[in-house]
């Protein structure tokens, strides 16, 4: 009698044991899932905050060289004086410079002397602006207005 009692135990800790490990397998497979969901939703969001559309409707990728605000605080001591070299759709910077440097003081809410703005003596459509900026966020915001104006196209620093 104790020799079937203790076989119909094991079978029953045998079924309990089985039941654990795919209860545990389930909870692998549950946080597995997660896990692959939030990865996708992170290349997702990434993807998203490198291409933004441009003006005219057509995506474009966010310039290659544009620094984060952190980079900035690493290699630089500000207050300081920072070149944006800014390369316009065409050679005609009559237009593109005064319109380019009221947004720039829109942005630093401040003037910006007309000799800050150069014309690039190695390029034809390429103006080098030099801007005194008291931060990495200034730098950053000028970026984004530089990038938002309709003749410009594309910038570095």
């Amino acid at each position: 009698v104790d020799v079937g009692q203790d076989l119909v135990e094991a079978d029953v800790e045998q079924e309990t044991g089985q039941e654990e490990h795919e209860a545990e397998q389930e909870e692998i497979q549950k946080v597995q899932q997660e896990e692959q969901e939030r990865e996708e939703r992170l290349v997702a969001l990434m993807r998203k905050q490198r291409v933004r559309k441009s003006n005219k409707g057509r995506k474009r990728r966010r310039d290659a060289l544009d620094p984060g605000s952190a980079a900035l605080e690493i290699a630089f001591t500000f207050p300081c004086t920072y070149k944006f070299r800014v390369v316009g759709h065409d050679t005609n910077h009559v237009n593109m410079v005064p319109n380019l440097r009221k947004e720039l003081e829109e942005v630093l809410r401040r003037s910006i002397p007309p000799d800050a703005f150069k014309r690039d003596a190695r390029s034809r459509n390429t103006v080098v602006i030099s801007v005194d900026v008291a931060n990495a966020r200034e730098v950053s915001d000028i970026y984004e207005a530089i990038r938002g104006h309709p003749q410009v196209k594309f910038s570095f620093g």
